[in-house]
């Protein structure tokens, strides 16, 4: 069950101060967000409404996955969400520039929020916690 990723990711997003966006999975990663196919085995998202980039990508990397793909996907999204708040609601804008790519063995997270390093520092207690 993706039951331990969902609840990191809660964890995760409330280290990074983020409001609760709306939960998705990883079909629709893969479908509108340009996650390769097969490359996480298990994913879990908050991705932002309309008004905030706020994001928690959290997934499970599958064996032998093309991880700079999953990393350029998750760019393009920061970049988009860049390309947004460059001109809509601009004060977001240094928390898009701040965004991060974190990989930790077979785990990898992608954040925008109010506190990124928090979110960091809770994916690794995460990781630690499945490997453990």
């Amino acid at each position: 069950s993706d039951l331990p990723l969902v609840q990191g990711a809660y964890t995760i997003q409330e280290a990074a101060g983020i409001a609760v966006g709306m939960k998705t999975g990883l079909d629709v990663l893969v479908e509108n967000y340009g996650v390769p196919q097969g490359a996480l085995e298990e994913g879990v998202a908050f991705l932002p409404m309309i008004t905030s980039p706020d994001t928690v990508i959290l997934g499970k990397l599958a064996e032998g996955a093309d991880v700079d793909a999953v990393k350029e996907a998750f760019e393009a999204y920061r970049q988009s969400q860049e390309d947004t708040f460059s001109w809509y609601l601009s004060q977001n804008l240094p928390k898009v520039q701040n965004a991060r790519t974190v990989v930790d063995g077979d785990y990898i997270l992608f954040v925008i929020g109010e506190n990124p390093d928090a979110a960091e520092e809770a994916f690794h207690t995460f990781v630690a916690a499945q490997n453990a």
